[in-house]
This record gives structure tokens, C-alpha cells and sequence, in this order.
């Protein structure tokens, strides 16, 4: 396989916008939208599955915040 075969297929799967991240958070996100949407549809699934766990527990934690009244 030849470097720009190689390139190639690289630029079909990977994000073009993707870099290296440091912090966790950004990091897991980061892995977790990698691969450009539609290369593989359980992929997709998974993805939407992490966003919606992520959404719910950042609105566990803002209305524990509001019930606590506290910064968490």
C-alpha cells in the first residue's frame, strides 16, 4: 500500500479538525467523534448514546446544585 493510498483512506474515515486534547473530558469526546459520522452505523448509536448520558448528567449535577445550593 502506497503512502497516499494509505492518506487516502485516512481522510475518508478520520475528522479533519480532530488534535490531540489533555484534559479528560475533552479527550473522551475527542476519541468519541474521531471517525466522521456515517462510516459506521453502530457508531452512530454508541455516539448518540454518550451524548445523551453526558446531557443527563450534566443536568443531574446543575439540579443538584440548585437543590443543595451549591457549586459542584
Amino acid at each position: 500500500m502506497q503512502y497516499v493510498e494509505v492518506e487516502e483512506l485516512i481522510d475518508r474515515v478520520i475528522n479533519e479538525d480532530i488534535t490531540y486534547q489533555q484534559k479528560p473530558l475533552e479527550l473522551r469526546y475527542q476519541r468519541t467523534f474521531a471517525v466522521k459520522s456515517g462510516v459506521n452505523g453502530l457508531l452512530e448509536v454508541a455516539r448518540q448514546t454518550f451524548t445523551e448520558a453526558n446531557n443527563d448528567a450534566l443536568q443531574l449535577i446543575k439540579d443538584l446544585e440548585g437543590e443543595l445550593e451549591a457549586s459542584l
